[in-house]
């Protein structure tokens, strides 16, 4: 969604008076991780057969497997995301259609997607919201000129832009706070297992000498399980009042 487009909508909020928080796809509602490495351990073995999980628990991220910096590597894993085949059939993060729907009929609605996936799975993507029944909502995916290298600086753009209505967000990408500006006031919900090295939210944030101060809230969600009573005591929207 190009930064017009995103003024559109943000008028939109405001003309429908909607206030509410936006949801990351993959890794928080998808169990892209588990699907993407298991996928890839299949046509790539790693020495020492790890199981996918054993490899997200060490790297997280399928760019970050040593083993997988390679041509034929990269070609499968540029095809995994750009293929709306694919999106389709990505698993549910466990707990998340159930707890996603209390959380929007009952504490605080989804009023956006907003996924670092390529504009050419935006089919896929909303198909598959639909099939599992997730909140309706608009979803912006990364613009076709940002490299996915940088979707963390762009999503943290698009996070500011909107930030009168969209007033936080669930995401399992711990850079993501790294980029917002030291203005953002949101709050940014930490879902799931984290590296090993990041065991705080200290740990997490970027040294205080870097910011002016931390204006946003900085919430860990372990797991869907627990999200509805993390988010009930932070709701975003009771800073309002």
């Amino acid at each position: 969604m190009k930064f017009m487009e995103l003024r559109l909508f943000l008028e939109m909020l405001k003309h429908q008076n909607l206030r509410g928080i936006a949801l990351d796809i993959d890794e928080t509602i998808s169990d892209t991780g588990v699907d993407f490495f298991s996928r890839l351990l299949k046509r790539h073995p790693v020495s020492g057969n790890p199981t996918p999980e054993e490899l997200i628990q060490r790297y997280k991220f399928t760019d970050a497997v040593p083993e997988w910096q390679n041509e034929k590597a990269r070609e499968f894993m540029e095809e995994y995301r750009t293929s709306n085949e694919i999106q389709i059939t990505i698993p549910v993060m466990h707990g998340a259609v159930e707890n996603v729907q209390a959380i929007h009929s009952d504490l605080v609605q989804v009023v956006v997607y907003i996924t670092a996936r390529p504009t050419i799975v935006t089919r896929g993507t909303e198909q598959w919201l639909s099939d599992n029944k997730f909140p309706q909502a608009t979803v912006i995916t990364r613009p076709d000129d940002i490299p996915h290298s940088q979707a963390n600086f762009w999503k943290a753009s698009v996070l500011y832009c909107l930030r009168s209505h969209v007033l936080g967000i669930v995401d399992d990408n711990y850079g993501l706070q790294m980029e917002l500006p030291t203005t953002y006031n949101g709050t940014v919900f930490l879902f799931g297992v984290q590296p090993p090295e990041l065991s705080s939210i200290e740990a997490i944030r970027k040294p205080r000498e870097e910011r002016q101060k931390d204006q946003f809230n900085l919430v860990r969600v372990p797991d869907w399980n627990r999200a509805y009573d993390i988010v009930e005591k932070h709701n975003p929207l009771q800073q309002l009042l």
